[in-house]
């Protein structure tokens, strides 16, 4: 993975500070724009087997994500992970086409992680999208 300097948005931010940039670029990556489920640390750090499979484990390791829980969110629930395009090296502006084209074969959230935009500007540019009659 490709890092740059620019500084994270928000809860990234956070996450670096407690766990480096790395991981912190890592989540951004695979799930920035979407809104995830964060475990309880207590429960993370009693049946850790039970939570293998979990993404954030999945994406920084099992001590990683239990220091981001503990430290950032110590109820759990869910949050909205930021975009960080800048960070990412990644074009921001979504593709009209591309959700004109994939948007029966596609789900909302498999769009935003291929466009690198939120669900929500997915969603919205549906709708504009339906408004014109370009889809259904």
């Amino acid at each position: 993975m490709k890092t740059y300097a620019a500084k994270l948005p928000g809860l990234l931010a956070e996450i670096e500070e407690v766990a480096g940039r790395q991981p912190a670029l890592a989540i951004a990556e695979a799930y920035g724009g979407r809104k995830m489920h964060f475990p309880l640390p207590r429960r993370l750090a009693k049946n850790g087997a039970l939570y293998a499979n979990n993404w954030l484990v999945m994406t920084v390791g099992a001590e990683t994500a239990l220091a981001i829980v503990s430290a950032i969110l110590p109820l759990g629930g869910r949050a909205e992970i930021p975009m960080a395009l800048e960070a990412l090296g990644k074009q921001v502006g979504a593709s009209r086409r591309f959700v004109q084209d994939h948007h029966e074969t596609l789900s909302i959230s498999e769009m935003a992680t291929y466009l690198g935009i939120t669900e929500r500007q997915v969603r919205r540019l549906k709708q504009r999208l339906r408004a014109q009659g370009a889809i259904r």
